[in-house]
């Protein structure tokens, strides 16, 4: 039987249609990561260089070598942004080092590690915590 419904009836139909629970949890999440990316994002931005998306995934890593006690060696940071070449990302730690959010160990030293700085690590966390408090908002009851 086809539809026999007007389009200003299916426009209605539409717009009373509100999604399910686990919809509106999911939109909740997704706005709780962006706003906590558009925090870090603001954060980073303010050193020069540092307005690109892969300093999240290589500056966090490094935070969980950190945070476990193993050391990351700059061939290991190499491999954290697996689009980025190896040279791209000993520049990125470069910039990274420059803003003060890393030290490199001395480079006449093999092999050379990667450690973060308090500021970042500051920034990681902030960030976090601020995601974890946005969700929270979606897991208790209202």
């Amino acid at each position: 039987m086809p539809d026999t419904m007007s389009k200003k009836e299916q426009d209605q139909s539409a717009a009373e249609n509100v999604p399910d629970s686990k919809t509106e949890s999911v939109i909740g999440y997704i706005q709780a990561i962006e706003k906590a990316s558009m925090r870090w994002f603001d954060e980073v931005s303010k050193f020069e260089k540092m307005d690109s998306a892969y300093y999240w995934p290589l500056l966090t890593q490094i935070y969980r070598n950190d945070a476990k006690g193993r050391r990351t060696s700059l061939s290991d940071a190499e491999k954290f942004v697996p689009h980025l070449s190896a040279s791209q990302v000993r520049r990125a730690i470069t910039i990274a080092e420059e803003a003060g959010f890393v030290s490199l160990s001395d480079p006449h030293k093999r092999p050379r590690y990667v450690k973060l700085q308090p500021k970042a690590a500051s920034l990681i966390e902030d960030t976090a915590e601020f995601a974890l408090t946005e969700m929270s908002r979606f897991l208790s009851p209202d």
